[in-house]
């Protein structure tokens, strides 16, 4: 798992509930469409997203197209272990 660091302060956007629909896991390509215009619009260096795999955890997409992130650097990168029942979990994903 990738850390990154910008070396400035950075507007995050937040992706909330109210604004995505309800079948969004089961909808992949209007899933896709917006993450693809969310890139190509350059606004935004980070949006918070909710995770998929664990209840109220939440994803960071980096934006490669905002003009933030050219400075930005890979500041660590972090090997996450899942214990055995959370492996079971993501198989059956």
């Amino acid at each position: 798992m990738p850390h990154v660091g910008t070396g400035e302060d950075v507007a995050v956007a937040e992706l909330t509930a109210n604004v995505i629909p309800n079948n969004w896991l089961e909808n992949a390509n209007g899933t896709q469409a917006a993450g693809s215009g969310w890139l190509a619009a350059g606004q935004v260096l980070l949006r918070k997203a909710l995770g998929e795999i664990l209840p109220h955890s939440y994803n960071y997409p980096f934006n490669p197209a905002h003009t933030a992130a050219g400075p930005a650097i890979v500041a660590e990168v972090m090997k996450v272990s899942y214990d055995s029942g959370m492996r079971s979990i993501l198989r059956d994903m």
